[in-house]
C-alpha cells in the first residue's frame, strides 16, 4: 500500500475534536497543511469527520477516542509503543474502504513529532531545523606562547532532538576522585565505578574547572558557562548542548557562543 498526500487532489487532514490535546495538534496540522501547500500547491482539508477519500489521522495513544477505536478495532497495531515514551508510529491502513495514514504517539509531543516527520519527508523542515540548512559550527584552537592553557573559542548553531553533546579527554593522570569547584569553593567526587553510588554519579554539576590530579601532575578542564561534568577514570567530559524535549521542547536550540579550555600543571592541587 501507498499513501499519495496529493494525486488528483489532497488528502484530507482528520483531527478528532473529541481529543484531549486537539488544540495543540491542530495547530501543528495547520503548520503541516501549509507545508504541503508549499510543496504541491493543493490544500489539504482540515477535517472532523471520516471521509470515504484518503485522510491522515494524528493522535495521542489514550487521549484520542478515534485513534483508541481504531486500536480495539484491531486495525491499528500499537503494541510496538507499549512501556515507552516520547515515541511516535506511523501506519498505513484501510479504514470504511479508504486508505488512512495514522500516527499515532505516546504523549503529545511524540504526535507533534511524527507530523513534523512527514514535514521532513517532503522537504519541508518545521523550524528550518532538521533538513533544509546544514548547521554551522566554528571552532578556534588556541595555542597561547608561553601559556600552558589550550583554548577551544566553539559556535555552535545546535539543532538536534534527543541528543546531548559532550567533550572528552582521556588523560594519563590516574586518580581515584576528580575536583570539581562549586560555589565558595571545590569537593571530591569519585572517578571510578566500582559501586552503585558511583555510577549514579555519571554526570555532575560543576562550576568553572575539574581537575585530575595525582599528586606529581594535573590536568584541568576550564569553561566559562557550562555546568555540567562526567568523571571516569583518568578521562573529564564536559556536557556542551543538550536537546531533550521535556519539559522545554526548545532546551539549548539556536545559537551559541562559549569557551572551554585544557590547563596542565605540575605539583599537587593547591585550589
Amino acid at each position: 500500500m501507498k499513501f499519495n498526500l496529493v494525486k488528483e487532489k489532497a488528502a484530507g487532514f482528520y483531527l478528532d475534536p473529541g481529543a484531549l490535546d486537539y488544540e495543540g495538534l491542530a495547530h501543528v496540522a495547520h503548520i503541516f497543511i501549509e507545508d504541503v501547500k508549499q510543496v504541491t500547491g493543493a490544500v489539504m482539508p482540515f477535517e472532523h469527520t471520516w471521509t470515504d477519500g484518503p485522510q491522515m489521522i494524528a493522535g495521542t495513544v489514550g487521549s484520542c477516542p478515534a485513534l483508541d477505536e481504531l486500536v480495539k478495532a484491531g486495525a491499528v497495531d500499537v503494541s510496538a509503543l507499549e512501556g515507552k515514551r516520547e515515541v511516535f508510529q506511523i501506519q498505513l491502513i484501510s479504514h470504511e474502504g479508504a486508505e488512512k495514514l495514522v500516527i499515532a504517539g505516546t504523549e503529545t509531543i511524540a504526535t507533534l513529532f511524527g507530523i513534523y516527520y512527514i514535514s521532513k519527508k517532503i522537504g519541508v523542515s518545521p523550524w528550518v531545523y532538521w533538513a533544509d540548512v546544514k548547521p554551522a559550527r566554528q571552532q578556534e584552537i588556541v595555542f597561547a606562547r608561553d601559556e600552558r592553557r589550550i583554548e577551544f573559542r566553539t559556535k555552535v548553531d545546535w539543532r538536534e532532538r534527543h541528543k546531548i553533546l559532550k567533550v572528552s579527554f582521556p588523560t594519563a593522570v590516574y586518580t581515584r576522585e576528580a575536583i570539581e569547584e562549586i560555589q565558595f569553593g571545590y569537593l571530591t567526587r569519585p572517578s571510578n565505578r566500582s559501586r552503585q553510588y558511583e555510577r549514579d554519579l555519571y554526570e555532575t554539576c560543576h562550576h568553572r574547572y575539574a581537575v585530575l590530579c595525582d599528586g606529581r601532575n594535573g590536568f584541568a578542564l576550564l569553561n566559562n558557562c557550562k555546568y555540567g561534568i562526567s568523571a571516569k577514570d583518568s578521562t573529564l567530559s564536559l556536557t556542551l548542548l543538550r536537546a531533550p524535549v521535556i519539559p522545554d521542547m526548545e532546551a539549548d536550540q539556536g545559537e551559541h557562543e562559549f569557551t572551554y579550555a585544557l590547563y596542565l600543571f605540575q605539583g599537587p592541587f593547591t585550589g
